[in-house]
């Protein structure tokens, strides 16, 4: 219950100002890329310095929401100094304010204001990377489950026959019938390039669409960021919603040989 108020509305511009700050971490990247999560995990960010990465991090977030959403962030603003917020300490967090700041550079500014005077914004909420962690690894999971479910959906309407979930992943190099080429025989080093460079695609293997065209599906919701760079920018997907997944290598595969 949010009751800091004197009456039910500006209650109420409260708990939407708690509830859009924390969509906003997601929205705006606190918690993308593993950045955060990697510096807590990894000590760089310790225990003691949590306080003070999350209020430059409302920082941060502050000045994304006033440039998409001018309007809210004023409610916001008004609800800082009606609950007699300090702000005065946030001048030396604006740097943050900039539009290209990251969750990085809050990361970079943690320890340099780690002595700085603050006070804790009234609808921040509260940071906690273990429970984020924990939920990450429960998607991740479920994901992954849902992709190999939605797989075999696929294969199974392309053969018209049943396939169980965990066969999607049987045989060798996921299939039956993949012609294995041993590269890695140095007593005849000099014939190795030529052999490679000499493959070709036979029968049902996933060999015949990567030596005709490299093509990349990816569930990586930073896949942007590094893909272009490794398969060209019109080489690659980023399949967010992975029960369509039949139908987006369907559409993949009939662009690819067409």
């Amino acid at each position: 219950m949010v009751g800091r108020l004197p009456d039910k509305d500006a209650n109420f511009r409260l708990y939407k100002a708690l509830a859009v700050h924390q969509w906003a971490q997601n929205w705006y990247g606190t918690w993308r890329g593993g950045h955060l999560l990697g510096a807590v995990e990894a000590g760089l960010l310790p225990e003691e310095q949590l306080d003070t990465f999350h209020a430059l991090e409302t920082v941060r977030i502050d000045a994304c929401i006033a440039r998409d959403f001018p309007g809210l962030h004023r409610d916001m603003a008004a609800l800082r100094t009606a609950l007699g917020d300090n702000d005065a300490w946030r001048y030396a967090a604006d740097a943050l304010c900039a539009p290209d700041a990251r969750v990085t550079d809050t990361l970079m500014l943690t320890a340099a204001l780690q002595a700085l005077p603050r006070h804790d914004c009234c609808y921040q909420g509260d940071l906690r990377p273990e429970a984020v962690r924990a939920c990450l690894d429960r998607r991740s999971e479920l994901e992954r489950d849902r992709f190999r479910i939605a797989l075999a959906k696929l294969i199974e309407e392309q053969d018209g026959e049943d396939k169980d979930v965990d066969s999607v992943w049987s045989g060798t190099y996921h299939e039956e019938g993949a012609f294995i080429y041993d590269e890695w025989d140095h007593s005849r080093e000099h014939h190795r390039k030529g052999r490679i460079c000499g493959i070709k695609p036979r029968d049902y293997t996933r060999m015949g669409a990567p030596i005709r065209h490299p093509f990349c599906i990816t569930i990586d919701e930073e896949g942007p960021d590094y893909l272009p760079h490794m398969y060209g920018a019109a080489n690659y997907t980023l399949v967010s919603d992975v029960t369509k997944l039949p139908m987006k290598v369907s559409d993949i595969y009939r662009k690819l040989t067409s």
